[in-house]
């Protein structure tokens, strides 16, 4: 029986449970349940690993895009003047103004993702490429196992054999020419397998024992996985904070103008901003009450005959002929 075979035929028959009762299977648990767990680590990290990128990508795109727009002109107020028709009130000042620092924000990108590439990713690819090439070996030490348990096997049923030849030859009393003759060509092939059983063993324990050593390696490895992301965090968080930094110390503008203010209005009116604040004043809130106040008892007071040009208000009732 070829290796491949036997090891296909000893699979199925541990997976049924074919001549088991009596048979203790070579066990790889110890490694079986490191590469488990490592294998569900590793979903954790490839997801840690993608949403690292991700935030250094956007890192990145937020230097580079506010680097940009802090160097493109602010608009300006423009006003009619009896000398010139939209004359500009200002000249040309950048978004980011004086005090914008410019050439930080491209130190500060390439820095960052250096450090997160270096300090961060590599380390965790590494990882993952080691976890990948040890589930390779661990699918050719378990197909190493197969091996060893389907010779043990046949080791067992051929030293079964023997008994049985031995216990015939010797119920004739040991001259039968035929039955040693066949008991000594099932003993040669007992002793054949149980050499090749031997190296297979040898082989296997040296393969389980080296797994076993490099999984452990592995699995004390990803204790890392924590300080890789407090890494990436706090070089991102620096960049970020390097990056308001480079904006000037003053990032708020010298007029008060609120947005709240402007009054979109209906179709064909026009809006008006405060460049106040964003919420009248008491005093102007009193004062136009205290003037609807007097136009709604101005309008109570207003006879029904209303002079010319001036409408009467409304009522509900009709008006008789």
């Amino acid at each position: 029986m070829g290796v491949g075979l036997r090891r296909v035929a000893e699979k199925m028959r541990q997976a049924t449970g074919l001549g088991e009762r009596n048979f203790q299977r070579t066990s790889n648990q110890r490694n079986e349940s490191m590469m488990k767990e490592a294998h569900d680590f590793a979903s954790h990290l490839k997801k840690c690993d993608k949403a690292i990128s991700d935030m250094k990508s956007s890192c990145e795109s937020m230097l580079s895009t506010t680097k940009i727009a802090m160097a493109a002109p602010l608009p300006r107020l423009y006003e009619d003047t009896a000398a010139v028709a939209g004359a500009s009130v200002k000249s040309v000042e950048s978004i980011g103004g004086s005090g914008f620092r410019s050439e930080e924000f491209g130190r500060l990108s390439q820095t960052a993702s250096a450090s997160i590439e270096s300090q961060v990713l590599v380390p965790i690819k590494r990882w993952l490429d080691v976890f990948h090439a040890l589930n390779a070996r661990m699918k050719e030490v378990e197909a190493l196992r197969l091996e060893v348990d389907s010779r043990r096997h046949t080791v067992i049923d051929l030293a079964s054999s023997v008994d049985k030849q031995r216990a015939k030859l010797g119920k004739v009393g040991g001259h039968d020419a035929k039955l040693e003759a066949h008991l000594d060509d099932t003993i040669k092939k007992l002793q054949h397998k149980e050499g090749k059983l031997t190296l297979a063993v040898q082989s296997y324990q040296e393969k389980e024992q080296a797994l076993y050593s490099d999984l452990s390696t592995l699995i004390k490895d990803a204790a890392w996985l924590r300080h890789y992301i407090a890494s990436a965090l706090k070089v991102q968080g620096d960049a970020l904070i390097g990056g308001a930094g480079a904006l000037g110390e003053n990032t708020r503008p010298d007029t008060s103008v609120s947005m709240s203010g402007l009054s979109l209005g209906s179709k064909g009116t026009q809006g008006t901003v405060s460049t106040n604040t964003a919420q009248p004043s008491t005093q102007q809130s009193d004062d136009t009450e205290k003037k609807s106040a007097a136009n709604d008892t101005e309008i109570e007071a207003q006879p029904s005959g209303s002079p010319k040009g001036e409408q009467a208000p409304a009522t509900s009732e009709g008006t008789s002929n």
